[in-house]
């Protein structure tokens, strides 16, 4: 009878921790307006997703509606940007096909799909090589630059946070290495926008909250160049908003994991402007005049629609 009360508690306690989260929440309404017809470059942006729960495939299949209607219209992805921890908890191989080609990448194109490495996806062996692999990803870290025929160009530099945030698994050559690139790459060119990713974020007001590493190391080039738009990270499971100096700093880490509540900002973080505790996704679209983002929860509800700053 002890034994049936244990395992009795032990399976409310799973259910608690995945999917109440996602059940305290508005009920549903119909499916969010789309991105407008004059978005020129669109990309999905997700995080912190591949623990192969309900929860995550509830998100992915709201993903893939949205992605859907989109496509109907006519239009189109140019990426899918995962922000890491795609696959819990260890980044093993045996699972990319699970967690991630089949709730994302079966109807999304394999080819636009782009990943920002978490630190689950390097507690692997092999320090995430084979999601690089697996991702057609060549690098750590790289730029990708989006264009379309009414003259909007997008950039985005993508980074390996964990060089910063666990120094013990990376050396310091390549976090030396990433912060030149990172500073080079926002010096060349001209660009309608500037969008900077990777895991751990600047700023956060939650379990993990900002990271202090990478805030002294990138935040200072993100600042000096002053033209930076959008700054996108994970690592805490919700959304939150912030702004400063012109930039908007997302934390989009609600892809399936249970979330994360709001925590009290450390000293050198400001408040968010907006803080929502859902599992939930992203796009982030552009054309010439304008940036935005909308987030959407599992249940198909707009948690915020936003146009960034143009500087």
């Amino acid at each position: 009878m002890a034994s049936f009360a244990v395992s009795l508690l032990a399976a409310a306690a799973v259910l608690c921790y995945f999917y109440v989260p996602a059940l305290l929440k508005k009920p549903p309404s119909p499916a969010p307006p789309q991105s407008p017809d004059s978005a020129s470059i669109r990309i999905l942006v997700l995080g912190d997703s591949g623990v192969g729960t309900p929860v995550q495939f509830q998100v992915a299949a709201q993903m893939q509606s949205y992605a859907s209607n989109v496509q109907a219209q006519g239009a189109s992805f140019q990426a899918f940007l995962h922000l890491g921890d795609v696959v819990y908890y260890d980044g093993n191989p045996q699972y990319f096909y699970d967690r991630v080609t089949v709730p994302y990448l079966s109807p999304l194109r394999a080819d636009k799909f782009l990943v920002a490495l978490g630190n689950h996806d390097t507690a692997w062996v092999d320090n995430g090589v084979a999601l690089l692999a697996f991702a057609n990803m060549s690098s750590r870290y790289f730029e990708k630059v989006f264009s379309s025929s009414d003259g909007t160009s997008v950039q985005l530099i993508v980074l390996d946070s964990n060089s910063l945030a666990y120094a013990l698994r990376l050396n310091d050559t390549l976090t030396a290495e990433q912060t030149s690139f990172l500073d080079s790459k926002l010096a060349q060119g001209s660009f309608t926008w500037r969008i900077v990713a990777f895991h751990h974020p600047i700023f956060s007001c939650s379990r993990h909250g900002s990271t202090l590493q990478v805030m002294n190391e990138w935040l200072p080039v993100i600042a000096a160049r002053a033209n930076v738009n959008l700054v996108l990270s994970g690592h805490d499971h919700n959304y939150q908003r912030f702004q400063q100096n012109g930039t908007t700093f997302i934390v989009c880490g609600g892809g399936g994991i249970t979330t994360d509540i709001y925590r009290p900002c450390a000293a050198d973080t400001p408040e968010p402007l907006i803080f929502e505790p859902y599992n939930q996704f992203m796009e982030v679209y552009a054309n010439t005049a304008t940036l935005s983002l909308v987030s959407i929860d599992a249940f198909g509800v707009v948690i915020e629609r936003k146009t960034v700053a143009k500087k």
